[in-house]
This record gives C-alpha cells, structure tokens and sequence, in this order.
C-alpha cells in the first residue's frame, strides 16, 4: 500500500490537475492584464469591494496587489478553494479574503453592494435554464455603476467542427508535450458535434467516440496522447455555452457590453472562442 498516495486529500488533486493545464481552461496573463484594466480605476480607490466567483488563483493573485479591496470569494465547493487558494504566488493574500460556500443561484449576497464582479468561465458551469437567475443575481450584487467582468466561451459563425479522422490528422505530426495534449483535449471536447446553437458540452460524448475510433482505427500518436496526458477533463462533467449570437441575446438582457478582449496566442485553433467581457449593469 502507498501511503503517500492514500492521504492525498481531494484539493490536492484539483490542485495537480489545475497545474497540468494550460491556457484556454487557465487564464493566460495577458487575459488577467484585461481583467485587472477593465476595472483599474475602481481598484485604485481607497476602498472597493470585489466578487470573485469560482477561486481562480491567476485572478486573486492580480487583486492582492490592491491592498484596499475587500475580496469577497463564492463557491459550492470548499475543496476547489483550499486547491486553487494552494497554487497562488502570495501565499497571504487569502488571510485577508472573505470565503463564502454557496451556490451562486441561492448565495446570501447584499444587493447593491459590489463595485466589481469577476468571474472565469463562470457562465458556462450553470445549467441553460437557471442562466437568467445567475446573470440577475449578479446584477442585483452589484452597484449601478459597477461592472461585471467575465471571460466566457461562444462559437463564433466562422467556426468549424472537426471529425474524429480530422483530429487524428491533425495532431499526426505534433510533438507529444503538455500543450499538445490540452489542445487535443480542447479540440475533442469543444469542436466535435454540432454548434450551430446552444448547446451542453459532455466530455463522455467525445471520449466514447475516440475509443471507439482507435477500435478500428488505430493511431500511435493519439495513443501516445492519452498514454502520456490521461484524462485532462473530468468525464462526468457538463458545461452549457452559447453561439455567439445566444450569448449576446442573453448578456443584453441584463447588462450593456462596454468591450470586450482577447488574446491571440491561446493554445486553440480559435484564438478569439473566449474573450474578456466588461459589462455594465442595465437600468432597470
């Protein structure tokens, strides 16, 4: 019996995951430069009050560098916070966070109350139908004049799907190392299957496929993929994201896009799938 590998505790692991992946899942700093500017001028002021949604490490890190920020943290999960709250370069900056367990459609939330709202691929982890209540609550948090920054994935009109044999051929002659494999996974989940409206994103449907593929096509190098990489994605899991049109539809119903960024050296096919938004709350 390992010892060592039998006390691992469950943070630990959504710790070692999260240092395995790479950018679109991860924010890239250029990203985090976008969040941080979007919203500079409110974080200079003597006191500002902050929502992060979720417990991403990159974002909490930029906002320790305000030291008058109040920085409020939501998530169901204490394990995830306890993970990502591990990979932070200022180890202290969390003393100084308020933690709240909730689940973001039922948190117990003052209204009126934030400047600034972040959150990182948060929209896509509520199911489609609770997404109005998620984007009125976040409303209702936030002040008149505050904003709501979030990164957030849609399929643009130029987009195309790709099929099983095109993965294979595309990563055919590609070097077998951390980024390979996070954009074989990127590509298998996100591209394959129709996106010509909204739709829920099931990383089973993709690997039941592959494994089905390799039965009769067999490719060493894909292979050699999963050998060496594993299971980047949790099987079980579901997102719900949008067509670009859908997700404008749905944002303006609750808040004006004032802009919006991205970075062009993400590691996918489509540098632009996940821009930083900057919204405004609209007047009621």
């Amino acid at each position: 019996m390992n010892l060592k590998k039998s006390t691992i505790l469950p943070w630990q692991k959504f710790a070692k995951n999260w240092q395995r992946i790479t950018s679109p899942d991860r924010p890239t700093q250029t990203e985090i430069r976008f969040y941080e500017n979007f919203a500079k001028k409110i974080l200079k002021k003597k006191k500002s009050r902050v929502l992060v949604l979720g417990a991403t490490p990159e974002l909490r890190d930029m906002l320790a560098k305000y030291k008058n920020a109040e920085v409020v943290l939501v998530d169901i999960n204490l394990d995830m916070i306890l993970a990502m709250s591990s990979l932070m370069r200022n180890k202290k900056a969390k003393e100084k966070e308020i933690w709240i367990k909730a689940n973001w459609l039922e948190a117990p939330l003052p209204k009126n109350y934030f400047d600034i709202v972040y959150g990182d691929f948060v929209l896509s982890n509520v199911p489609l139908k609770y997404q109005d209540k998620f984007l009125a609550n976040i409303k209702n948090w936030l002040k008149p004049i505050g904003y709501f920054i979030m990164r957030c994935e849609s399929y643009k009109p130029h987009y195309k799907p790709f099929s099983i044999s095109e993965i294979f051929d595309f990563f055919k002659d590609k070097l077998v190392n951390r980024q390979t494999i996070n954009l074989f996974w990127e590509i298998g989940v996100w591209l394959t299957g129709r996106f010509d409206k909204d739709r829920e994103i099931r990383p089973i449907v993709f690997y039941r496929n592959l494994k089905k593929y390799l039965k009769t096509h067999p490719h060493p190098k894909i292979s050699r993929i999963l050998k060496k990489g594993g299971i980047l994605y949790p099987l079980n899991g579901t997102w719900y994201t949008h067509t670009l049109e859908g997700l404008k539809k749905l944002i303006l119903k609750y808040f004006e896009i004032l802009d919006s960024k991205f970075d062009p050296k993400i590691n996918f096919v489509y540098p632009d799938i996940a821009p930083v938004y900057k919204l405004k709350p609209k007047k009621s």
